[in-house]
């Protein structure tokens, strides 16, 4: 067994959802921003980070759309993330993406360079390189709410048999069988999925779990007006990629119970990351 890649929540307190960054740290630090002020208010809150915090736009592709015209401060929200774990322990998960992937052995990413590891480690000094690796290679593959939700980077296909074979997955491709290379094919790189497919899965977990799974909510994939469903079973709060002011986070009650994605309101659970003051200032 490598270590644990899975953790269940309580049903009780609030939870913040938010997806890929690709080194915006503008929009990093209005996510934490918004951590800390739930956790003022109650410290019965957690912050679900679903992977891919790193890897920012060339300035060629950056000066092309206005979507992505931001520095990439990759390894400046890692950092600040080591240290937001450490300060707020078991308040702040952290799931594997596929451009995390490739810097603790998977495959190298080629969004805005031909190899975007190689570009980001580049920038840093060996031991930036370590700690970066390190805080990847402590990541998990799922977080499961009791209030209904299974969160992933990818949206998973029925592939795992078993929740408990996500603990025996290495990072590390070449360390692992073609079941478990699989499985982990499957969480970060896939994008939506067939209902039946969904379902097949959630059932299977929530059968060994005795927890009522219905919702896999995901990232890995882009929208320009922030919030995408699949079926009534899979669902993606956009911030990368999405206008400014339509990028979203969620923010959800654990002691509720969703049985679909049609529970999720606007302005309660599915939220908008700027008001348009701050937009446009």
């Amino acid at each position: 067994m490598d270590r644990q890649k899975y953790v269940i929540l309580p049903n009780k307190g609030k939870m913040i959802i938010s997806t890929d960054l690709h080194g915006n740290y503008h929009d990093y630090k209005q996510l934490k921003d918004i951590f800390l002020q739930q956790h003022q208010n109650d410290n019965k809150i957690y912050w679900i980070i679903l992977g891919d915090v790193v890897h920012g736009p060339n300035r060629e592709f950056a000066e092309k759309s206005p979507l992505y015209n931001f520095e990439d401060l990759s390894w400046q929200i890692v950092e600040d993330l080591i240290s937001l774990q450490t300060q707020y322990p078991n308040h702040i998960y952290y799931i594997l993406g596929n451009h995390d992937h490739g810097h603790i052995g998977g495959p190298h990413t080629t969004k805005f360079y031909d190899d975007e590891v190689v570009a980001l480690e580049k920038k840093l000094t060996s031991q930036q390189q370590l700690k970066m690796q390190n805080f990847f290679r402590k990541a998990l593959l799922a977080v499961i709410a009791p209030c209904g939700l299974f969160l992933t980077h990818g949206s998973p296909d029925d592939t795992l048999k078993d929740i408990e074979h996500l603990n025996n997955i290495s990072f590390d491709i070449l360390q692992n069988s073609d079941y478990h290379n699989q499985i982990l094919k499957s969480f970060l790189t896939h994008y939506g999925q067939e209902s039946q497919t969904t379902n097949t899965l959630l059932r299977t977990i929530s059968k060994q779990l005795q927890i009522d799974l219905h919702i896999v909510v995901h990232g890995h994939d882009r929208d320009v007006n922030g919030w995408f469903t699949e079926g009534k079973n899979q669902c993606c709060p956009v911030i990368f990629g999405a206008f400014p002011q339509k990028k979203r986070y969620m923010l959800v009650d654990l002691s509720k119970k969703y049985t679909s994605t049609t529970n999720f309101q606007v302005n309660q659970e599915i939220r908008t990351l700027y008001t348009k003051a701050v937009v446009d200032a």
